[in-house]
């Protein structure tokens, strides 16, 4: 059986996406806390909503990701075809 390898850098790159996105999520919680004049307390109450936000937003970013491919993969066989 063949061993899959995936390398470091692709492995960073993606915790830096995550990380990222958890950033954009935590600060979409505090803009949202300043509007609606919430409580500060809901940064930990709601931490767990940004999370699931962000993990949300890297499936959509994946999903943006393989649709990209794929029609980079088709674009370039149909113009090998020519």
């Amino acid at each position: 059986m063949k061993d899959i390898t995936i390398k470091k850098e692709f492995i960073l790159h993606e915790i830096r996406i995550i990380i990222t996105l958890f950033a954009l999520s935590f600060v979409l919680n505090v803009v949202a806390i300043i509007i609606y004049d919430g409580s500060w307390l809901e940064i930990i109450t709601q931490l767990h909503y940004v999370i699931l936000i962000a993990f949300v937003l890297y499936l959509i970013l994946a999903l943006f990701r393989v649709l990209y491919l794929i029609t980079k993969k088709l674009f370039k066989t149909e113009s090998l075809n020519r």
